[in-house]
């Protein structure tokens, strides 16, 4: 009876000590959303106010997760040591929590304040929240930066005012802690019952947990989550200082330093920059006598008669593209669905390989030619390269567009590409928007609407397009929309023998990725029977293989482990000029070296790779080290020394930019 008493106490306890925490959590929402109007009237303009006011309010409803998660973060601690006075019965160690409480809540709740000012004021000089080059002014001349900064902000001002706000809080805090809440006579019922205590107690620890996490999904929320808005301004909004610090972090984890092109050489086995450039363009080390290495790096398109104006040019890169499951595909096992017949009419690479086995690894290799990754979860995404694919086509007048179905804050892409030569970054926000009937699922909008919306930009004017798209449909957990009539999918004993996963969820993927390509197949149709199909070129290839269904072991061919299709579709004026072998080899390197020479005559363009529409016989000049797997009669250690030679001189290029 006397533990039961006990219990009872302490469940009291637990509920004054937490009822204390909800009301600081309660007083820093307010400060957060205060900070949040602030932000938005400072820096919104007219324009916002007319076009946006129903996102403004979205922002304020997504900004609160976010400032949830940073606020419950801060108190965990205390949270933590409350559910720590449940198995305790002494009043000194309670006095002891009661004052670490105090002082830890206040301290957090200062932080809070500090940072928020401190946030806003540097988005005043970089359009943008607290992110990893903040760090800048460790790695720069503080003092400098220091001095650079009190000629807008007076920084003895601002300390004062934090002195004094602080002071405040503390005072606040502490009036809290030492006041004596009234407790409820339904908490004292509640008291009395150990069963129910248990109940509350787990009920508070789950609400806790959701508020840390934020999010139902599989993934916790993420500044991805934070792009609500076809307006950059909007998206801004949504999240705080705090929260893009903590990401800041993160990523500096993954930074990259600027090294010296020794030491870039020696890491990939060469001395010398001539060595790289004899391994790799099979010449002897004295034919390079440029100072200059980048000159190697650039080549000319071909002097084509028949390219006589601007086409529209459109590239997919489409999720988990398999060549593997093209394979497989037959009546019963319908995995190509409308893509079948343009596949027969049009250029298909099938001995083709992908440049890594992770969506945004390829996209970065394909983007601008980097062999060092992820740029895009570093500071480096904020730098220029002029390797973008985007320039050339920018430079010569086209309108540069990059488009994917997900959100275009995946990975920080939208900061990325927007110093990539692109002049629009669109996503799923904005392809909901567009399209009142599109619906979409985990990862994005679903295939067919991305490619509705390419055609509406397409027709939109005369003036030539650039378009890079990226799909997101194909991809775990593999949803579809729930109208689509789907081709057989009946898995024969075989193969059900060979696959690595279970039926349904082999199913599932197959019927992803007929979805997929009966979209695209779709798309395609929609070009060929409308006035598109005499200026637009549509190239597409995989970023990756399907690793989900098959194990790429010993029991399945190896060729296959790597393997993604290149496809491309081009006008008829342009397909008498060319030379077109199936069984030629390529990888995402001769992706936008072949588009190059279909869309402009005798221009200078960044890339080492093949015009795959090329006839030569040097098909063995530019190789993919996974070719290993593909060229069984060839030297290996040739194919993988000229891997090394190219990576190591797109990785000295790429090092220059850091």
């Amino acid at each position: 009876m006397k533990s039961s008493k006990n219990f009872s106490k302490k469940i009291i306890l637990f509920y004054g000590q937490s009822l204390k925490l909800i009301l600081l959590y309660s007083f820093s929402i307010i400060l957060f959303s205060l900070f949040r109007l602030i932000f938005l009237f400072r820096f919104a303009n007219r324009e916002v106010y007319s076009n946006h006011m129903l996102d403004i309010f979205l922002a304020f409803i997504v900004g609160f997760r976010f400032d949830t998660v940073v606020i419950l973060f801060g108190i965990l601690l205390i949270g933590i040591l409350n559910i720590f006075l449940l198995f305790i019965n002494n009043k000194k160690l309670f006095h002891a929590v009661n004052l670490i409480s105090i002082y830890f809540c206040s301290f957090v709740i200062i932080i809070f304040f500090i940072l928020l000012t401190i946030d806003q004021q540097y988005y005043l000089f970089f359009q943008n929240h607290l992110n990893i080059l903040v760090f800048g002014l460790i790695e720069d001349d503080t003092l400098a930066v220091l001095k650079s900064m009190n000629t807008d902000n007076p920084l003895i001002l601002i300390s004062i005012l934090w002195a004094i706000i602080s002071y405040l809080i503390i005072k606040l805090v502490k009036r809290l802690y030492l006041f004596e809440f009234k407790t409820p006579a339904i908490i004292k019922k509640i008291s009395l019952k150990t069963s129910a205590s248990i109940v509350v107690i787990t009920i508070y620890l789950l609400i806790n947990f959701i508020g840390l996490r934020n999010s139902f999904g599989v993934f916790p929320l993420k500044l991805d989550n934070a792009y609500i808005s076809s307006n950059n301004f909007v998206n801004q909004l949504v999240p705080n200082g705090i929260f893009t610090l903590r990401t800041a972090f993160s990523e500096k984890k993954f930074d990259y330093k600027k090294k010296q092109p020794g030491q870039i050489l020696k890491s990939y086995g060469f001395s010398s920059v001539n060595q790289a450039l004899s391994v790799y363009f099979d010449e002897p080390p004295d034919n390079f006598t440029a100072s200059d290495y980048k000159k190697y790096l650039y080549q000319t398109t071909n002097n084509n008669l028949k390219i006589k104006e601007k086409l529209n040019v459109v590239f997919l890169l489409l999720e988990s593209w398999s060549n593997y499951f093209i394979d497989i595909h037959n009546e019963e096992l319908n995995l190509l669905g409308g893509l079948e017949s343009h596949f027969h009419d049009d250029y298909v690479f099938r001995n083709f390989l992908s440049a890594t086995r992770g969506t945004i690894y390829s996209l970065e290799d394909i983007l601008i030619n980097t062999p060092i990754q992820p740029i895009t979860s570093t500071k480096h995404r904020l730098k220029t390269y002029n390797s973008s694919v985007a320039r050339l086509y920018k430079e010569n007048g086209y309108e540069t567009y990059f488009i994917t179905s997900g959100d275009s804050n995946w990975r920080k892409l939208n900061e990325f590409l927007k110093n990539q030569f692109f002049d629009h970054i669109h996503g799923r926000v904005d392809i909901l928007k567009a399209l009142p009937e599109a619906k979409d699922n985990t990862w994005g909008v679903y295939d067919e609407f991305l490619f509705e919306y390419i055609q509406q930009i397409l027709k939109k004017d005369n003036k030539p397009k650039f378009i890079f798209a990226l799909t997101t449909t194909n991809h775990t957990p593999y949803e579809i929309p729930s109208n689509y009539k789907p081709k057989p999918i009946k898995l024969s004993e075989k193969l059900k023998n060979e696959i690595l996963c279970s039926e349904d969820i082999a199913e599932k993927s197959f019927l992803s990725y007929q979805y997929m390509n009966e979209s695209f197949g779709n798309f395609l149709s929609e070009i060929k029977n409308s006035s598109l199909s005499k200026n637009t070129i549509v190239g597409a290839s995989g970023d990756h293989n399907n690793f989900t269904v098959f194990p790429f072991d010993n029991n399945i061919d190896m060729r296959q482990k790597h393997s993604v299709p290149f496809y491309v579709y081009m006008p008829q004026h342009l397909r008498g000029s060319i030379f077109y072998n199936p069984n030629r080899y390529g990888s995402h390197k001769d992706i936008f070296p072949t588009l190059f020479n279909l869309s402009f005559s005798n221009q200078k363009y960044f890339g080492l790779g093949n015009n795959l529409f090329e006839n030569t016989k040097e098909e063995d000049k530019f190789i993919s080290i996974h070719q290993q797997f593909q060229m069984g009669t060839m030297n290996k250690e040739k194919i993988i020394l000229k891997a090394k030679a190219r990576k190591a001189l797109l990785s000295l290029y790429i090092n220059e930019n850091f």
